[in-house]
């Protein structure tokens, strides 16, 4: 069964623009961009196959935890 009911799927949504304060370019919220410029960041001190790993000094390149990546989700969405 789908989290979200069949009503809420059919509707649109619509996001606001993201922008630099000063600029009138939007950002590109283009995903499968973004993506591929995180792992070819992240590949120089990847220690695992894994998507999601620890950018900073201590535990770098390793595996986050399920825990820690669902409270950074809440914190982007907060």
């Amino acid at each position: 069964m789908p989290k979200v009911s069949s009503l809420l799927a059919s509707q649109e949504i619509v996001l606001s623009v993201f922008r630099e304060e000063d600029s009138p370019v939007p950002f590109s919220l283009d995903m499968k961009r973004a993506l591929w410029v995180y792992l070819k960041k992240t590949k120089p001190f990847r220690l695992l196959n894994v998507l999601f790993i620890y950018l900073g000094t201590v535990g770098k390149g390793k595996k986050v935890s399920n825990s820690t990546l669902s409270r950074w989700i809440k914190q982007a969405i907060s």
